[in-house]
Formats: structure tokens, sequence, C-alpha cells
């Protein structure tokens, strides 16, 4: 027995009550979603996630929750974490753009942008203007103003 709370509402029911319980209505929605539109059921999802150790294909790190397909012809390629997948659909797929973005991550693993600690709780980013003077620290502010006061 649970109470009327765990139930979605559904009006064409005689009580106005859906007949599965809300997290069963979910797992259930699911397993209809992955067959229907994957021709995945529960045995061959297993068997993804087993064959990829439980962990996204990609990082190896997360968990694989997410199937991931191709979204021209629509066959299943792995299955991933949440990251993953939005990664990959954010690139649209394209192995241009993920080169493109490796050479940046590559080309920027020393930003002159990366902060710099001149004392504690004091950070300073450098410019990449040439020829521009250095802005000054907040104790080289903190002796102008008190030299202006006289």
């Amino acid at each position: 027995m649970k109470p009327v709370s765990a139930f979605h509402k559904h009006p064409t029911q005689s009580d106005g009550l859906a007949i599965y319980c809300k997290p069963c209505r979910k797992v259930r929605g699911r397993k209809l979603h992955l067959k229907q539109t994957y021709g995945l059921d529960d045995a061959a999802l297993s068997a993804m996630v087993a064959e990829q150790g439980g962990v996204c294909a990609i990082c190896r790190r997360r968990p694989a929750v997410h199937v991931d397909h191709d979204h021209v012809f629509g066959g299943v390629r792995g299955v991933l974490c949440f990251a993953c997948n939005v990664a990959l659909g954010q690139l649209q797929d394209d192995p241009r753009l993920f080169r493109n973005a490796i050479d940046y991550l590559e080309r920027n693993q020393k930003s002159p942008w990366q902060r710099t600690d001149h004392f504690q709780g004091v950070y300073r980013l450098p410019t990449q203007r040439r020829g521009a003077a250095a802005s000054a620290t907040s104790s080289e502010l903190q002796r102008l103003i008190s030299s202006r006061r006289g």
C-alpha cells in the first residue's frame, strides 16, 4: 500500500490516479523508451555496460547511464556518462570540432591568463597587451592611497 501522493493523476482512471506509482512509472518509461528507440532490452543494455566495465566509454571515470547513438543512422555506439554525452552533442558529433578542441587545449596549457599568487588572497592576471604597464598590486595601491592622503 502506498499513499495517493506516490501516484500521478490520470483523468481516465476511475479513481483519478495512474496505475503505476511514480518510481515504477519512471523505470517502466525508460525501459519502453530504450526498447522503442534503440531496440535495447535490459539484458542488452546491461551487457553493453558490463563490457565497458560499468563506466563511461569515453572518460572511463563516471558511471555509464546514457545510451549514445549515431544521430544520422540511429545505431547505438555505447553507453556514456552525462558529461561526455552532452559534450558529443554540443560538438555535433563532428570529429573536426573535437580535433579543434584538442588543439586549443594543448595550445593553451600554459595560458598567459592564469592567475598568479602575489600574497595570500591576492591574485593578479597578467595582461596580454604588449608594452602595457603592469597593473599595481593591492599593496602598491595602498601605499599610493596613503601617500596622497598626506
